[in-house]
This record gives C-alpha cells, sequence and structure tokens, in this order.
C-alpha cells in the first residue's frame, strides 16, 4: 500500500467465515506490520470492483474462491480506505502464498491476538456481526437445502445457468462443483445423507447433484444399482446426468451391459443419454466389443442432448477404437447432423492422429 499524493486507496479484506469461525493470516517477518494477524486482501485496481478485487486477491494470496456477502466495516487512515466483507469459501483450501500461518478462530479468541492496526480497527465495529456469528449453527446441524444456500455463490449460479438452459434460474443455488463434492464427502455415510437419497424429487439443481454425488460413491452392488434407477427419471438436465459415475459398477460389468441395454432403450432422454455415456467411460478400453457401437447407432432419437451424446460417444471411439469405428462414419450409419458433430469433436481431439484427421475431414457430409 503506497501514498499517491491526496488520492485515497482503496482497499478491501475478507473475513472468511466457516460456521461460528472466522480465519485470521499472520504476515510475515519482511513485511510491514511484521508477525501481525490480518485478514487477507488488498488494493482495488483500476476498473476493478471491490467485490471483483477481493474474488482476485483471495485466489492469488490464499488459493481459494471466495463469495462476498455482504460489507461488514469501514475504516480510513491517512490516504487508505480499507473494507472488510463477510466472505464464504466456495471452492479450494486455502495455500499460503503470501503469509507466515493462517488460523481458524471464534469471537473468544480474538483477545489472543495481535492485529495489524487498520484490523484492529474494523474488529471494534464487529460487535453485532460477531454477535450473529456465534449464535450460527454449524453446517452439520443444518438442513441438507439450507447448507447449500450457505454455499451459495451467485456469480456462479448466473454463469452456470447459462450453460443447463433446462432448468430454470430460480431452482439453482449457486453452488461450484468442489464445495459441492466437500460437503458431499462431509455427510457421507451419515443419517442424513441416507434420509436424503431415500426422498424423491429434489427442488434444486444442487440437490439433484448431490444426489448423484452420494449414490454414486456407494461400492455395494445392491444398493447402489437399486438408489441409481430410482433417481435416474429425476435427472433433467446433461450436468446431472454427466456426473453420475457409480463406484458400483466395479467388478459388474455383464450386469452393467444388461441395465445400459434397458436404459438406452427408456422413454426417458437423460437415462438414454446416461446409458451412452457408460458405454463411453467404461467400455471403450480393454473391455471393447464391436457390437457398442452399434447398439449406439441403433439408438434414434431427435432429442438434442442424445444426440449430443451420441455424437461425443464415436468422437471419442475414433480416438480409442479407430478401426471399428471408421467403418460406422463410412458407411454413414447416424444421422447427417450427428455425424458431422461426431466428426468435428474428433478434429478437436488431441486424441486423434494427424493421419486419421484427414480421412475424417474428407467424410464430413454436406
Amino acid at each position: 500500500m503506497f501514498k499517491l499524493g491526496k488520492l485515497m486507496v482503496d482497499v478491501v479484506a475478507a473475513l472468511i467465515a466457516q460456521d461460528n469461525q472466522f480465519y485470521i493470516f499472520l504476515r510475515g517477518r519482511e513485511k510491514a506490520n511484521p508477525l501481525l494477524w490480518e485478514f487477507p486482501g488488498g488494493k482495488v485496481e483500476p476498473g476493478e470492483t471491490r467485490e471483483q478485487a477481493l474474488i482476485r486477491e483471495c485466489m492469488e494470496e490464499c488459493k481459494i474462491h471466495v463469495y462476498p456477502i455482504k460489507q461488514l466495516a469501514q475504516v480510513q487512515q491517512d490516504n487508505l480506505c480499507l473494507t472488510l466483507y463477510e466472505t464464504r469459501l466456495t471452492a479450494g483450501k486455502i495455500k499460503l502464498t503470501e503469509h507466515q500461518d493462517v488460523k481458524l478462530i471464534g469471537v473468544a479468541d480474538v483477545n489472543m491476538y495481535s492485529f495489524c492496526p487498520m484490523d484492529a480497527k474494523l474488529l471494534l465495529q464487529l460487535k453485532t456481526f460477531f454477535n450473529e456469528l456465534q449464535q450460527r449453527k454449524p453446517q452439520s446441524e443444518l438442513s441438507v437445502v439450507q447448507a447449500l444456500h450457505n454455499l451459495q455463490d451467485k456469480n456462479y449460479r448466473d454463469f452456470n445457468a447459462k450453460l443447463i438452459p433446462d432448468v430454470s434460474l430460480d431452482k439453482i443455488i449457486g453452488v461450484r462443483s468442489p464445495a459441492l463434492r466437500q460437503y458431499a464427502k462431509s455427510i457421507k455415510n451419515t443419517d442424513k445423507a441416507k434420509e436424503f437419497v431415500n426422498t424423491l424429487p429434489h427442488v434444486y439443481f444442487e440437490e439433484n447433484n448431490l444426489h448423484g454425488i452420494l449414490v454414486s460413491e456407494i461400492k455395494d452392488w445392491e444398493q447402489g444399482i437399486t438408489l441409481l434407477e430410482r433417481f435416474l427419471p429425476h435427472v433433467d438436465n446433461w450436468a446431472t446426468c454427466d456426473l453420475l459415475s457409480p463406484k458400483c459398477f466395479e467388478n459388474h460389468d455383464a450386469q452393467v451391459l444388461q441395465r445400459v441395454e434397458q436404459w438406452m432403450s427408456s422413454d426417458h432422454p437423460y437415462t438414454v443419454r446416461f446409458g451412452i455415456n457408460v458405454l463411453m467411460d467404461r467400455f471403450l478400453g480393454e473391455r471393447f466389443e464391436e457390437r457398442f457401437l452399434y447398439q449406439v447407432v441403433g439408438v434414434k432419437r431427435q432429442e438434442y442432448y442424445i444426440k449430443m451424446m451420441i455424437a461425443w460417444y464415436f468422437a471419442t471411439a475414433l480416438a480409442k477404437q479407430y478401426d471399428s469405428a471408421i467403418q460406422v462414419i463410412q458407411g454413414q450409419l447416424l444421422d447427417k447432423w450427428t455425424h458431422n458433430k461426431a466428426i468435428q469433436k474428433a478434429l478437436e481431439s488431441y486424441r486423434v492422429s494427424d493421419e486419421h484427421k484427414k480421412i475424417l475431414k474428407t467424410l464430413k457430409r454436406k
């Protein structure tokens, strides 16, 4: 932080709350105010909002993504204006790049630490916030929906909504995938998780994704396949469909292939997409059989997300099983749109050789 004549330097800092505690960071010996504690943050750059600067600084200093919730306090000293925001950690794990240490403390612990002068002044303004913080329930005591809302990042929600047009904005909370997986890990094998996966339908996109993650973690075949088949009819978008990766499939190839055939003949489009995805993920390597290609060819559906999955399947097959997959392309066994989309995706793939790409370019249909 430097004085720029009489210009006011705008600085932001993040109080990163976790349940009823928050993080503080120790400045290094070589820094100004050495070995004093502070909230992470930094100067607002030209063209940035304070919130944007806060997100950037936390990524640079701590390697985490935070979501600014609200302004908590503000102090001025000389030509510096320091604004403190309550923030929520939505992705990543804290890694120190500029600080010497980090601690997660409660309100009662504040007086045990020596803070930088301006941070100390911020703390004097936080009495009301600290009272509210002490009353917060731990994440583990909240309902699933409450916990997911506590992980909300509205900017991510708005961005994600553009990628999944099948789901209305009011059904999207806005939880980043790392945060959702971390929460799933925290409740895995608990009564809360068992109750949740036995309750359908859900309201929110993130509830369905959480359901898919929890079901995918189940290793027992009978339990896993039962819960998976109960869930599939409720899958209503490509993102939830594609995150399903059941561990119960291991060592059950024959049973999985039997189910795949049933899934691909389903009336429900995302069940069909899931079946094709399973063939792509699990049966294009050592367990590949040429008949699988023709099973996929036999899926005659017009839904966009099914046709996209078929194209994706054949692009991957052209990378992994070229000699067999090229026969389908040369024989023009797919509809024109899917045929050309498969070639496009194969041409974009680093796994398809230049020699094979030259051949594929000649097989586009006009």
